[in-house]
């Protein structure tokens, strides 16, 4: 799901506003549902039909700005222009003056957001009928109005009556006014596609109400030519028309055409089809009576008027149909009937009183679109459903003579099943007709029909399983897998692809249910699949402010955190970060689980999720043989280049270095410094992140972890939450002291006195409450302790070249014992009872866990420790070379600490990782360099000595000089110089 930089400046350009305001009102309605009751049904529709309201206001205002920068009412919608096109093609002097080439994209996006306000407009209706239906009191009230009705009442009141009783009949009454107000919004005028037809035919306005010109004129001259007077005998006669061969009628009639079974000239002709284009037009748009009857008469049309029964004198909010004669209308309909049957008869012809028969057939032929389809369907059903009530509840009024005598038709054509694409509806089955599916908008027809079918539900399921589908839901993806055996159905797959389908979708799916419709549990579970590709969608967008209002709309809290968890790594400024977590935290989402959840799937994408089995390395290789000038090991020199100099010496450099996976785990942690998380969560997650980068051996990723989240920047930001002050507990006020060899190795406190607290004093709380937060984020500590010495060891590498040229430099001196004190301090928590847990420390009821987090801490010791250890041996070898052998005594102290009965687990490490040999033999060697520092140093100092005596420095001033000369010399020969160094050598026996 992801956006070119080009798709996202169009989309933030044309909707950008738009995903704003309703993310907004969306949150709104959030905050206005959070204060009612949970079983207030009724204040909950009515904050969800606020919201829809906003909703389809927000539509109308888009629409509005682009209809300013258009033309839309000089332009006619290309359907109008090929219906035109057949009317004016074969007489029309220019035509393709009708040709609408300005048809271009702003048209069509002013289209959409019609589509867009029309399907707002039909949920709203059929939210609101829905609530009636919930609230019999009002049905019933306008029932007693009609409850005593007789022979004499009028066919008016049946019809009232009709709606108020049958739901149903009501619903699809209001789906045929939200057709025909469709219709009004997106058809054109009729008076712009009576103009634009003049234009091409080359006639003035004025000619619409002179009836048949060309004809009459025709019939005139043939008059002139033959010399005959008065009515021109049909029989009789027979001339043809000037642009074909047909026969003329003689009569000027409307019923001449068919009477005679002759043809009008071709101009009139077309001249006609239009005007019964127009009168379905004015139908199918659902105008009045009056109008129409209006329309006609200015024409000099009356007749056609009458003969459409729109002469009656009947308002037309009581009733859309005709009631007019015997059962209330019954026969009038089936005269309709008979005449949309005609064969000889125009198109429009038969649709327009097909349309009043409620016949379907008929009408299909000049169905543009589905909603026109769906118009035709839905007047047949309530045509025939309101015959079949009033036979039921009314005989009187409605014989079953006169179905049984003038049978109609099959209102509803069976469709075939394997139409049925998604099990909705026999509604729905239209849309397996690819001649009602509008390649431009059929999205959106779909989505309307999910409405009017009532199983928006099972379109929000379908369209959620397509979304998975696309983009490849996986066990690791945000989205929910679909099922295994779930049907491809490229309706769903095309409006996965759509981002206008998806917002539409959203927000109707979050208010759905409260709108009172019902929804289907194992539905809704796929549907959260659309939110979360909306929320998506909003991060590609940068519309971060927005995704914790539409992610409190998703199923559940671990569906929240997983989403939110998995889509917040692209905020890395901590302002942006402090901003998102007030919003989560407005939101009342479980901030806590959700930085969890981001760390975890951080750990997934780079391949190091926690696993049950064993996948730790047997060994870091941090070391490699080495001189006895670093007693037999030292750091590798695959650490001994330019990057590695840099990425110790910088972190910035560090981190940018490290791969894009283990950048985003890097960032996933920081988060957990803008909250005031539990001290648990907090150190868990840092000791996990650690386990899993140790583990794997990304020792330069769990560098970047340890500097950017150490644990005493993480007690520093957690402890006022705990202790009432900002401290780093970890930090030892004694650790930067001059302490004795021992002290520093062994981990023991420098001797001091201090007085133990009172039991219950503020003192004795304090300490204790400090003791339990450094148990619960020991393991935490302990792995970046053994970072810490890494970095320490690798930072002696790269700085041993520079010491050997610079070994008599003072400021190299000081610079080596500097390091030396660092990787001291680094040193002293790994040899003292490292990472080993005292039994009594291990809750019972986190025995388990705790067993299991104790195994991997063993594994990660067994791996790093020997290594660290060989390695720091060599470097008080080596370094003992350059600031003097008292750095070797520590070696020593290594040998006590390895024999010591109280730290016998690094005994143990050392026999489980086979490296105890390695380890004396290094100690031997270290000893072995101090053996023969001394004694180069006791020769040097007994040479100085000689040396001064020779020069009368010395005591005997010179006296001595050459009376001890030949004994000098005998002493040097059998001076010991090193003969019983073997004893050293493990090697040797």
């Amino acid at each position: 799901m992801e956006f070119s930089e080009q798709q996202l400046n169009d989309i933030q350009e044309r909707i950008g506003y738009q995903l704003e305001t309703l993310a907004q009102h969306v949150d709104q309605w959030l905050i206005a549902k959070s204060q009612l009751d949970k079983n207030d049904s009724n204040g909950k529709f009515q904050a969800a039909s606020r919201l829809l309201e906003q909703i389809e206001q927000v539509a109308k205002d888009k629409k509005r700005d682009l209809a300013l920068r258009g033309r839309r009412k000089s332009r006619l919608s290309t359907s109008t222009v090929r219906r035109l096109d057949d009317f004016s093609s074969a007489t029309a002097s220019k035509p393709t003056a009708l040709r609408n080439d300005d048809f271009d994209d702003e048209l069509k996006e002013l289209c959409k957001w019609q589509d867009e306000i029309n399907s707002w407009d039909l949920l709203r209706i059929l939210s609101a009928l829905q609530y009636s239906k919930a609230n019999p009191e009002h049905k019933r009230e306008h029932a007693q109005r009609y409850s005593k009705l007789h022979k004499y009442s009028a066919d008016t009141h049946l019809w009232t009556k009709f709606l108020i009783m049958e739901d149903s009949a009501r619903e699809k009454k209001l789906v045929l006014e939200w057709l025909e107000r469709c219709a009004r919004d997106d058809h054109d005028d009729i008076d712009t596609v009576l103009n634009r037809f003049d234009e091409a035919m080359g006639n003035g306005e004025t000619s619409w109400s002179h009836g048949w010109m060309s004809t009459r004129e025709e019939i005139k001259r043939f008059k002139r030519l033959s010399s005959q007077k008065g009515a021109t005998p049909a029989k009789a006669v027979s001339f043809r028309s000037k642009d074909s061969s047909d026969v003329l009628v003689t009569q000027l009639d409307p019923d001449a055409p068919t009477r005679q079974g002759r043809k009008l000239q071709k101009d009139d002709e077309n001249r006609d089809r239009v005007f019964w284009f127009v009168c379905y037009g004015m139908f199918r748009r659902g105008m009045s009576w009056e109008s129409i009857l209006n329309w006609c008469e200015e024409r000099n049309e009356g007749w056609r008027a009458a003969s459409l029964g729109a002469a009656q004198d009947l308002p037309r909010n009581e009733s859309r149909l005709c009631l007019a004669g015997p059962y209330a209308g019954a026969l009038w309909r089936r005269m309709c009937y008979k005449a949309s049957q005609e064969a000889r008869a125009d198109q429009y012809e038969r649709a327009t009183y097909g349309l009043l028969a409620g016949d379907v057939m008929s009408v299909e032929p000049v169905c543009q679109s589905w909603t026109d389809w769906l118009y035709v369907n839905y007047n047949s059903l309530l045509l025939s459903s309101f015959e079949e009530w009033l036979k039921k509840h009314h005989p009187e009024r409605f014989p079953s003579i006169v179905s049984q005598k003038y049978a109609l038709y099959d209102s509803v054509p069976q469709l075939s099943d394997d139409m049925d694409v998604d099990g909705m509806s026999t509604t729905l089955r239209i849309l397996g007709n690819e001649k009602f599916s509008d390649k431009a908008r059929d999205t959106v027809y779909l989505f309307q029909g999910s409405f009017v079918a009532h199983a928006f539900d099972r379109f929000a399921a379908n369209l959620g399983i397509a979304i998975a589908q696309v983009y490849g839901a996986s066990e690791t993806s945000l989205l929910k897998i679909p099922p295994h055996d779930a049907p491809v159905i490229t309706f769903y797959q095309k409006c996965a692809q759509d981002i206008d389908m998806i917002r539409l979708a959203v927000h109707a799916f979050i208010i759905y249910k409260d709108l009172g419709f019902d929804m289907r549990p194992a539905l809704v579970d796929h549907a959260d699949n659309i939110i979360l590709c909306y929320i998506n969608y909003l991060r590609e967008l940068r519309k971060y402010e927005a995704i914790p209002t539409y992610a409190k709309c998703l199923s559940n809290e671990d569906v929240v955190a997983k989403a939110l968890g998995r889509l917040l790594f692209d905020i890395t400024k901590h302002a942006e970060q402090q901003r998102m977590v007030s919003l989560i935290e407005q939101a009342d989402l479980d901030l806590v689980a959700i930085l969890t959840e981001q760390y975890i799937y951080a750990l997934a994408e780079a391949g190091l999720a926690p696993r049950e089995d064993d996948q730790t390395l047997a060994s870091f290789p941090l070391i490699e043989h080495a001189e006895m000038q670093w007693a037999g090991w030292r750091v590798s020199k695959v650490f001994e280049n330019d990057k590695c100099r840099r990425m110790i010496g910088d972190y910035r450099t560090l981190f940018t270095n490290l791969k894009p996976s283990e950048q985003r785990i890097v960032r996933s942690l920081q988060w957990f410094f803008s909250i005031q998380a539990p001290w648990p969560v907090a150190f868990s997650a840092l000791a996990t992140v650690l386990k899993q980068l140790l583990n794997s051996g990304n020792i330069f990723a769990a560098l970047a972890v340890t500097h950017a989240i150490s644990a005493g920047k993480m007690s520093e930001h957690l402890t006022p939450l705990y202790l009432n002050q900002s401290i780093n507990i970890f930090h030892d006020e004694n650790e930067d002291a001059e302490d004795s060899v021992g002290d520093v190795l062994s981990g023991r406190e420098p001797a001091a006195s201090t007085i133990q607290p009172e039991i219950d004093s503020e003192d004795f709380i304090y300490q204790t409450q400090v003791e339990i937060l450094k148990k619960q984020a020991l393991s935490a500590k302990e792995l970046q302790d053994v970072c810490n010495a890494i970095n320490e060891l690798i930072g002696w590498r790269l700085m041993e070249d520079v010491t050997v040229l610079r070994a008599n430099d003072k400021e190299m001196m000081n610079i080596v014992k500097e390091n030396l004190h660092e990787l001291h301090k680094c040193m002293r928590p790994l040899l003292h009872n490292f990472m080993v847990r005292p039994p009594h420390e291990i809750p019972s009821e986190s025995a388990r866990l705790r067993t299991q987090e104790d195994l991997d801490l063993c594994r990660i010791k067994r791996a790093y420790l020997p290594p660290i250890l060989l390695a720091y041996i060599g470097v008080l070898t080596f370094a003992s070379t350059i600031v003097g052998p008292e750095t070797l005594l520590r070696t020593i102290e290594l040998a006590n600490l390895l024999a010591d009965p109280t730290n016998s687990d690094l005994a143990k490490t050392l026999e489980e990782a086979g490296r105890m040999n390695d380890f004396f033999k290094s100690l031997a060697c270290a000893q072995i360099m101090l053996i023969k520092m001394r004694q180069d140093a006791a020769a040097e100092e007994k040479k100085r000595r000689r040396g001064e005596e020779r020069r009368g420095s010395g005591p005997a001033k010179g006296r001595s000089a050459v009376r001890k000369k030949k004994s000098a010399l005998r002493v040097k020969k059998r001076e010991w110089r090193g003969e019983t160094l073997d004893l050293w050598d493990v090697t040797k026996g």
